[in-house]
C-alpha cells in the first residue's frame, strides 16, 4: 500500500459523528489579513509548496478525508458536506496554529499549485511530544510526494520550530506508512492504545 493515507495527523481535529451530517454549521469569514498570512509558504521543497490550511481549502479537505484509504487507515470523520469540512479545519489544523504555533499544512505541487495532500505536526494530550502526520490523495501516490513533504516537515520542526523529539502513529496494518516512517529514521516502538479501544503503532525520532 502506498503511503498516501499515512501517519494519522487528522486525528487531532474534532471527530464529527454521523449525526453531524444533518446538523447546522455556520461559516465564519476569515479576516483578509489572516488569509494573506496563511497563503504565504511555511516552507518549500524542490517540488512542493507547503502552507497553512484555510477555510477556503474545505472542498479539498472534504475530498481527502472521504477517500476509502483515509477512512480505513485514519478514520471516518463524519465530514459529509463542505460546511462540515470547514468546521473540521477550524477545530483542527487552524485551532492548532493558534494554540501550538504549528499544525497540519496543505501540500501543493510547485509547478501548478495543485493540492496533493496534507502534512505537518499534531500535538495530542495523550502523547508527550508532537507527532508527524500526513495524508495524500490516491492519484498522487507513488511519486515520492509524501516522503518529500515529510522530510520538509522534519527539517522545519528542527530548524524553525526548535522541536526536539518527535513521534508518529499509524494504524497497525498501514504497511506503506510504516515503511516510510522507518526510511525517515523513526524507530518502531510497537503498539500503543492511544485511547480506549484505539490501538496504534507508535514511532519515535530522537527519543532516548
Amino acid at each position: 500500500m502506498s503511503p498516501g493515507s499515512g501517519a494519522r495527523g487528522f486525528d487531532q481535529a474534532t471527530t464529527l459523528t454521523a449525526a453531524s451530517c444533518h446538523g447546522t454549521f455556520f461559516h465564519f469569514p476569515t479576516p483578509i489579513s489572516h488569509l494573506l498570512s496563511a497563503l504565504s509558504p511555511v516552507f518549500e521543497t524542490p517540488r512542493l509548496v507547503v502552507r497553512r490550511l484555510t477555510l477556503a481549502d474545505a472542498p479539498f479537505a472534504f475530498d481527502l478525508v472521504n477517500t476509502p484509504d483515509f477512512v480505513r487507515y485514519i478514520g471516518d470523520k463524519g465530514v459529509c458536506d463542505i460546511l462540515g469540512a470547514e468546521r473540521y479545519l477550524r477545530e483542527g489544523a487552524i485551532a492548532s496554529y493558534e494554540k501550538n504555533g504549528f499544525g497540519l499544512y496543505l501540500v501543493l505541487r510547485k509547478t501548478d499549485q495543485q493540492p496533493l495532500g496534507i502534512a505537518g505536526l499534531v500535538k495530542r494530550d495523550s502523547l508527550e511530544f508532537a507527532d508527524l502526520g500526513y495524508a495524500f490523495m490516491p492519484e498522487y501516490w507513488g511519486h515520492g510526494y509524501a516522503a518529500e513533504a515529510a522530510r520538509g516537515v522534519l527539517e522545519y520542526a528542527s530548524h524553525q520550530l526548535g522541536l526536539g523529539p518527535l513521534l508518529a502513529i499509524t494504524s497497525p496494518d498501514n504497511d506503506g506508512s510504516i515503511k516510510l516512517l522507518v526510511r525517515l529514521g523513526f524507530r518502531d516502538d510497537g503498539l500503543k492504545e492511544l485511547t480506549p479501544g484505539d490501538m496504534v503503532r507508535l514511532f519515535s525520532l530522537g527519543v532516548a
